[in-house]
């Protein structure tokens, strides 16, 4: 997955621990804070998602879905091997051409 502010250009890479039709949490790349313009979001931050979905069998090209939605919270690592988390709200989401 990708994740954005809203507005900015640089897009940030994660991995989804758990998805439904309203939010997403996440585990950021990266330690620090959330976006590199900033020194850390704050709650109801609009934030961009594109999330890539898998195919049923191989030879087709997954789906993308692309989300606008709010940092709700986010939480440094408990232990140093682990990543930082980000949980958002999903306010919109679209299937986008891949």
């Amino acid at each position: 997955m990708r994740y954005r502010l809203v507005g900015a250009t640089h897009w940030e890479t994660g991995q989804t621990e758990n998805i439904s039709r309203s939010g997403v949490l996440f585990r950021r790349q990266h330690s620090g804070p959330l976006f590199r313009s900033d020194v850390g979001a704050q709650p109801r931050q609009p934030l961009e998602l594109v999330l890539e979905l898998p195919s049923a069998d191989k030879t087709t090209p997954g789906s993308r879905i692309r989300c606008l939605g709010e940092v709700v919270r986010t939480s440094e690592p408990d232990a140093p091997d682990m990543l930082p988390t980000v949980a958002a709200v999903v306010q919109h989401y679209h299937l986008a051409a891949n």
